[in-house]
Order: C-alpha cells, then sequence, then structure tokens
C-alpha cells in the first residue's frame, strides 16, 4: 500500500525525487547546448517538435520542486494521503521533464540517420523513376516528375551545403516513391514479385 510504505519511507522517496530532480537540472544546460549546435546545422521546421523543450522541461521541474517541498511539509504533518498526492505530481513531472530533454537527443540521432538513409533512398527512388520512364505511360509524367523534384531535395538535404531538414526531405522522397511505386507496380510485372492479370494485354 502506497499510503504505508510513504509513512515508513516518505523522506528517502522525497530525497530520491530531489536527486533525479538535481541529474534533470544538471543535464538542461548540456540539451540546450544540442539544441543549439542543431540550429546551427537544421531549419527551424527539423527542429520545431524540440524547440521548446529544454524551456517547457524547466517549468516541469519547478512545478516538481514545489510538489516535493510540499511533499515534505505534509509528511512532517503526518498529512500522509497529500503527502502522496504531492508525491505523485512531483514524478510525473520529472518523467515529463526527462522526456523532454531525452527528446532533443532523440530528435539528433534521428536527423543524422536520415541524412544517411537518404543515399540508400535516393538510389531506390531512381531506380523507380528510370522503371516508370521506360513504361513510357502518360499517366506517370507527373508522378515522375514529383519524384524527381523529391530526389532533388533529398540530395540537397543529405549534401555537404544540405541537411536542413533531412527528416522532411526522407518523407517527401518516400512519398513521392510510394505513388510511383503505386502506378508502376501495374505495368513492371516483376516489381516486388508481383504479376499482371492474365488478362493483360502488355
Amino acid at each position: 500500500d502506497r499510503l504505508r510504505d510513504l509513512e515508513r519511507n516518505g523522506p528517502e522517496v522525497l530525497s530520491r525525487l530531489e536527486e533525479r530532480q538535481a541529474q534533470l537540472e544538471e543535464r538542461r544546460p548540456s540539451v540546450e547546448r544540442t539544441l543549439s549546435e542543431l540550429a546551427a546545422e537544421y531549419a527551424p521546421s527539423a527542429l520545431a517538435p524540440v524547440a521548446d523543450a529544454p524551456e517547457e522541461a524547466a517549468v516541469r521541474m519547478g512545478f516538481a520542486r514545489d510538489h516535493i517541498a510540499a511533499g515534505r511539509q505534509d509528511l512532517e504533518a503526518g498529512r500522509t494521503p497529500d503527502a502522496a498526492a504531492e508525491i505523485t505530481a512531483a514524478e510525473g513531472a520529472l518523467g515529463q521533464a526527462r522526456q523532454l530533454l531525452d527528446g532533443v537527443e532523440r530528435l539528433r540521432e534521428d536527423l543524422t540517420g536520415a541524412r544517411t538513409r537518404i543515399a540508400e533512398a535516393i538510389t531506390e527512388t531512381r531506380r523507380d523513376i528510370d522503371e516508370a520512364r521506360a513504361v513510357g505511360d502518360g499517366d506517370l509524367a507527373a508522378l515522375v516528375a514529383a519524384a524527381e523534384a523529391a530526389v532533388d531535395a533529398a540530395d540537397d538535404a543529405a549534401g555537404p551545403a544540405g541537411g536542413r531538414d533531412p527528416l522532411a526531405a526522407l518523407r517527401r522522397l518516400k512519398d513521392a516513391d510510394d505513388a510511383l511505386g503505386i502506378f508502376t507496380v501495374q505495368f513492371v510485372p516483376s516489381r516486388h514479385g508481383l504479376h499482371l492479370p492474365q488478362d493483360s494485354c502488355w
């Protein structure tokens, strides 16, 4: 039972929460520096999901600090149920703060990974473009043009002068390639192991 545990271990629980908060507060400046480094390399749109993460984490940590203090006062006054509520609120706030800080590190990894995956995706999309051109169907022209534009944008994002929003470029490349593939597959029987209907005139 949570209340009985707090009656016995309440001060220790609060001390552990204070340690978690101290660790997060120590970590926040490093995450801010990471975000600044990313901002120098990538477009604001690439960083939008985490742009305010350090500030939001600080708010959550302030919220946790207040609830930890209130929880300690409640324990000292013998108000264990109230202390439990304060501790639960502090735990939730610190969990959210950690997730916000983790999000910056995770996005950095995702952006780096996207630049690596772009090269493979470009190769695949160029192959699909060649297949679509070989078909020579006019209905594919717009899709081919969209795929070529996506390749150019992704190529720029992967290059040394690019990288402004490689995740967006990768998504655009995938969408264009998927759309092209849906139409191309009916004309290229070997694609993905699929076969033309028996009544096909091809």
